[in-house]
């Protein structure tokens, strides 16, 4: 029996999707190994320009109000989509999501029991915020609906940083560009100079061309979280890669 063209079509489309899933299993896989090869260092033991992990609590002396829970916060990453509808004739139209806008805001020190290192968070890729809330505005079947996200960071919450450490003049000139001055809440940014006027050093993590990321769970949780969607995300992957590339195998061969 052969494969007819909805089944090809089907088996290609697997293919695609297993290899896509395969691909995102790895990029977890390589986070978890980057996690596992950069040192856990205390937060008084680092040095600025050397690769380190640190893990702590959260705070902030100035928190940030997040969009859709208005509630304060060390950090929140914002998405707002709206629904677009395009007429191709008068019966014939489509429907889609488009993003509008994306935002980073906030920025957190964290602390442990050896002293603290400052976090500013916008651009760096983060894995495992727990606090997730949404909301919208229309059904979203009219054109112009929105949707909403925010995923969010609250003081006093566990959180892991990857990067590289800099200086407290290195951060503040950093805030000073384009790259982040409007990231952090006036007041932080405030905060962070009147420091910087006493005196006062400490590391500092923001974007810069070294990995950097950060979760918002202790080290173990994270460390087992990245693990667990990688080997979720390669076994499904390869799992449907396998079964739709032998699917076409075998209806080259005849055998479908």
């Amino acid at each position: 029996m052969a494969l007819g063209p909805n089944g090809f079509h089907l088996s290609l489309l697997g293919v695609a999707a297993g290899g896509g899933l395969s691909v995102y299993g790895w990029l977890f896989e390589r986070e978890e190994a980057s996690l596992e090869k950069t040192p856990l260092t205390p937060a008084g033991s680092l040095e600025a320009g050397r690769p380190a992990v640190v893990t702590g609590a959260a705070s902030c002396p100035a928190p940030s109000t997040a969009p859709v829970s208005a509630k304060p916060c060390a950090f929140y990453r914002s998405e707002v989509q709206v629904l677009r509808e395009r007429r191709m004739s008068r019966r014939d139209y489509s429907r889609s999501w488009e993003v509008q806008s994306q935002l980073d805001v906030g920025g957190f020190f964290v602390a442990d029991e050896t002293g603290k290192a400052f976090v500013a968070p916008a651009g760096a890729k983060a894995e495992c915020l727990p606090r997730t809330e949404e909301s919208r505005e229309g059904a979203g079947l009219v054109d112009g609906d929105t949707w909403t996200q925010e995923k969010r960071i609250d003081i006093g919450d566990r959180v892991t940083v990857l990067g590289t450490p800099h200086t407290l003049a290195e951060l503040i000139e950093h805030m000073r560009s384009r790259q982040g001055g409007s990231t952090l809440h006036p007041e932080l940014l405030e905060h962070l100079l009147r420091l910087q006027t006493a005196g006062e050093e400490f590391p500092c993590f923001f974007c810069d061309q070294a990995p950097f990321l950060f979760s918002g769970e202790g080290y173990e949780a994270f460390k087992a979280d990245l693990e667990s969607s990688a080997n979720a995300y390669l076994s499904v992957g390869l799992l449907i890669f396998g079964l739709s590339a032998f699917v076409l195998v075998a209806s080259w061969l005849g055998f479908v």
